[in-house]
């Protein structure tokens, strides 16, 4: 899921790869996986993705960036 998400950033969102500070993967109740990533430019603000059962990555938290 990291990688995917990873892949996601870069190649459809425009992300370099030195511009993703971490990416961590998570089990948890809702949603299932969460995905969360610090961005270089925002390292204080964690940003929580879903894949949506692997068809689409949304952003949950906080706002679209």
């Amino acid at each position: 899921m990291e990688q995917g998400l990873k892949s996601y950033l870069i190649n459809e969102k425009g992300y370099s790869e030195s511009d993703i500070l971490s990416i961590k993967a998570r089990l948890s109740l809702m949603p299932k996986y969460p995905v969360t990533v610090r961005f270089r430019d925002d390292p204080n603000t964690e940003y929580i993705f879903t894949d949506r059962d692997a068809s689409e990555w949304t952003q949950l938290s906080p706002p679209e960036r």
